[in-house]
């Protein structure tokens, strides 16, 4: 594994001097930059909404909005990358996966879908932060303008963040140009896209101004894998009304998603995806079973208001719901000394509802002479979700054993589907829970010394409730298992300025989680209790061409629980709070346009995830190595209106525990597999044959690799796509 680091490690510093050696001190503009009419809708009205990215290129020094502040990115101690629209198109993957475009940006899998399959420093970033706000689960990606990679923990900022880091989509939002996109897209292995966004100006009444956007579409992803399907259908409308110095936007979302529901690849003793019938059966997909339905509904607002020059404020709501239903089968087991896979069959009815208020406030003054700024803000969630899995059936048995590799028994399983809102009584009673959470902040950014040296303190008092019921009852009240904590976390920051366009920068923040398990007297253990501290270094360079940042952290949680293995005098099995894993390591990012026509994005990370007995935490990965670009030939040549591209995202010394696994005899049992790895690959071409008319060419998985791309444990595994061409055409009027 030093070995792999050090390969990585290597590699990475190669590409930073080769491409750094490229550049130049010229002032050439990216290219196929945005037009002035599209510039004026990049810049924000606020640093609390995102416009739009598109015609920003891959780099974007200024958008420090997840930051919650109006300040480059070089004056703030902590490190982001953003995935601009521009990048999220050329990457060209027509899927519902969030997680297909991210792995090109410096993020891992845990499993495909939305950015709650986000692994940011080594380990599991299970958040999805949408405009700020508590999303849903598994929007489709049509209607997220931009991605904002954010490193470390961000507690003191926002509710249900994570400790390595987090991801915040920007959603689309009304332009006040008239534009209509369609996009169609068809690939070799039958998927097929047709998309919209429509948006442009309402008109006027006296000083209030209306504008909209429409969004949506059909997505299906064809048939990469036997019994894989994906059917998605959405829509997205918004309005926007601007008076003098207020803003106030209302969207609205729906979404269904019918298809399979979780990866069913399985690794063999050796880490390897499990191909041995071929790779199209590679997923263990059952037909007619693993159909589940997700149907979502959302409902946000923003009402902004610029109260002068320097001061304005934003005060943002959402309402979504998630309901979960249908059949599917989960691989639980498997025995590779008799050849066999098991698992359960599961009906799904799972409603959750969602609501979350936000409201933050953000200033510049001078005091004394001395530049400062507050951001300042509370937030308020509530949720509530009930689980009703359960695994017996109607016509067989809830539980299943299969011929590993045999196609014939897997086709022949068959558990009908339910519809949303049947409920039976199920022999495993499923659950369901309550939970609340309020957060309210305060940061001060203090400009010691302007242009040289900024100080950062902020501090979050962050209060949760939960209220759990294991033992289901439908129509009967909530017991007595309410538990909570409430807690102060701090976030300290210092930033120094080297020159005007370097900064170096140290950072502290806290956070906490709650530990709902048991000690020997029956007491719950103490929260657990996490510190991150990071030290890095940024550039903006030559007008913004050469973009970089890096960083080495580490982050500390203890108290977490361990199982003592014995009982207490009452006979219940006991915890102790000894538990810690520790993230460590280095990553780096690279945004740049060393020449004109050329744009590049490259990231790299090495690192460790290990608790107390310095074994590591599943899931867990050691280096990740990514870069992507894109060339527009000369627009004085013959091609002009060609592009082309591509890139590549590599995760190594990926780790995931052995459990459900029996090795065959003679094989010797290990706690933990080192997954076999694989690089993702793509390239494109494209062609504007008119001002407003262009095609896309794109191929999925290059090198046509097999290997695991997403692992939740060893019988969930997604597998890596086959190669894929894709084209799509795009009109623009």
């Amino acid at each position: 594994m030093k070995h792999q680091k050090n390969v990585a490690g290597w590699l990475y510093a190669g590409l930073f001097a080769l491409l750094s050696t490229s550049l130049s001190a010229q002032s050439a503009a990216p290219s196929d930059a945005a037009t002035d009419q599209n510039r004026e809708q990049v810049v924000q009205m606020s640093q609390f909404i995102v416009r739009t990215t598109s015609g920003m290129g891959y780099v974007d020094a200024n958008s420090a909005s997840g930051f919650k502040t109006s300040q480059n990115l070089l004056d703030i101690p902590q490190t982001e990358l953003v995935i601009t629209q521009d990048l999220m198109r050329d990457i060209g993957i027509p899927s519902r996966y969030t997680t297909d475009m991210m792995q090109y940006a410096g993020v891992a899998t845990w499993f495909r879908g939305g950015t709650q399959g986000a692994m940011i420093r080594g380990s599991r970033a299970a958040t999805n932060l949408s405009d700020g706000l508590v999303g849903a689960s598994y929007w489709n990606q049509d209607f997220i303008d931009s991605l904002e990679v954010l490193k470390g923990t961000i507690a003191v900022l926002y509710q249900g963040s994570a400790t390595t880091g987090s991801v915040i989509e920007s959603t689309k939002k009304p332009l006040k140009i008239q534009q209509t996109i369609i996009d169609l897209t068809g690939t070799t292995n039958g998927g097929f896209t047709a998309a919209f966004d429509t948006t442009g100006p309402l008109g006027h009444i006296g000083d209030v101004k209306l504008t909209y956007r429409v969004l949506g579409g059909l997505n299906s992803n064809g048939n990469w894998f036997n019994n894989d399907q994906m059917n998605v259908k959405d829509i997205h409308p918004s309005i926007e009304l601007d008076y003098k110095n207020t803003t106030w936007l209302l969207a609205y979302g729906v979404e269904q998603i019918r298809g399979t529901w979780n990866g069913n690849g399985i690794l063999t003793p050796s880490g390897d995806l499990y191909t041995g019938q071929g790779y199209r059966d590679a997923g263990n997909w059952f037909p007619g079973l693993d159909k589940v339905t997700g149907l979502h509904r959302d409902l946000r607002t923003i009402f902004l208001t610029k109260i002068s020059d320097t001061w304005e404020n934003k005060i943002s709501a959402i309402y979504w719901t998630e309901t979960e239903y249908g059949g599917n089968a989960v691989i639980t087991s498997e025995n590779w000394q008799t050849g066999t896979f098991g698992g359960i069959f599961r009906q799904n009815n799972e409603p959750v509802n969602f609501t979350q208020i936000l409201d933050d406030v953000t200033g510049k003054y001078t005091f004394f002479g001395i530049p400062f700024q507050t951001t300042a803000g509370f937030a308020h969630s509530e949720r509530a979700d009930t689980s009703k899995f359960w695994t017996t059936v109607n016509d067989g048995p809830n539980t299943f054993t299969v011929p590993i590799g045999s196609a014939a028994a897997i086709n022949a399983m068959h558990v009908p589907q339910q519809q949303a809102g049947e409920y039976n009584v199920p022999a495993v009673p499923g659950s369901r829970s309550l939970g609340y959470s309020e957060l309210v902040y305060a940061q001060e950014q203090i400009d010691v010394l302007p242009n040289l040296l900024s100080l950062v303190g902020g501090w979050a008092y962050v209060k949760t409730e939960a209220i759990n019921d294991t033992n289901i009852g439908i129509n009967t009240p909530y017991p007595s298992t309410d538990i909570g904590f409430h807690v102060w976390v701090p976030r300290w920051g210092v930033v120094a300025h080297v020159t005007k366009e370097i900064s170096v920068y140290a950072l502290d923040s806290q956070s906490a989680s709650l530990n709902n398990l048991l000690d020997y007297f029956n007491q719950r253990l103490p929260n657990v209790q996490i510190v991150s501290k990071e030290v890095g270094m940024k550039t903006d360079l030559y007008q913004g061409k050469l973009v970089v940042d890096f960083a080495v952290f580490r982050t500390v949680q203890t108290n977490q629980a361990v199982f003592s293995g014995l009982t207490n005098p009452q006979g219940v099995g006991y915890y102790l709070n000894v538990g810690t894993t520790t993230n460590e390591g280095w990553d780096s990012s690279i945004a740049m346009a060393p020449l004109p026509g050329l744009q590049v994005i490259a990231t790299g990370y090495v690192g460790t995830v290990k608790n107390q007995a310095n074994t590591w935490v599943s899931p867990g990965f050691g280096n990740m190595l990514t870069l992507f670009f894109k060339y527009d030939l000369p627009k004085d040549g013959v091609l002009k209106a060609l592009s082309l591209g591509g890139g590549f995202s590599r995760v190594g010394s990926r780790y995931i525990t052995t459990g459900g696994e029996t090795f065959p005899v003679g094989y010797a049992s290990k706690a933990f597999f080192k997954m076999h790895e694989g690089t993702q690959a793509t390239a494109f071409v494209d062609y504007k044959i008119t001002k407003n008319f262009s095609a896309h060419i794109s191929v999925l998985n290059l090198l046509d690799q097999k290997y695991p791309m997403g692992s939740q444990s060893p019988g969930v595994i997604d597998p890596a796509v086959p190669r894929d061409f894709q084209l799509t055409l795009t009109t623009k009027f």
